[in-house]
């Protein structure tokens, strides 16, 4: 029985978080290997939904969406500021263009 993209992607997500975790490394090599040879060996199932596109296309995709939401997670100093930066004081000075 074939997957749907919609009953494969969550699957295979939680498969990549255990695999990941066990590698401590998110980097597209081990995306990769996750994909080209993880996956194969140990949840073939998994691969057979069907697609227009390239699975590992599709599935690279899958695994950066969720590593771009992981990754502040595991880093906070990594993160993007979640306030505003701060705007310079104006100078106390007049200009003598300004009316």
């Amino acid at each position: 029985m074939a997957l749907t993209i919609e009953t494969a992607e969550p699957l295979i997500i939680e498969q990549w978080r255990t695999w990941s975790q066990e590698s401590d490394s998110y980097k597209i090599t081990d995306m990769m290997k996750f994909h080209f040879s993880w996956l194969p060996k140990n949840r073939p199932d998994l691969l057979v939904f069907k697609s227009k596109i390239d699975k590992w296309h599709v599935v690279h995709g899958w695994l950066q969406g969720y590593e771009d939401i992981q990754a502040p997670r595991r880093n906070p100093s990594r993160s993007h500021p979640t306030t505003s930066p701060q705007v310079p004081a104006r100078s106390t000075a007049k200009n003598p263009r300004v009316r």
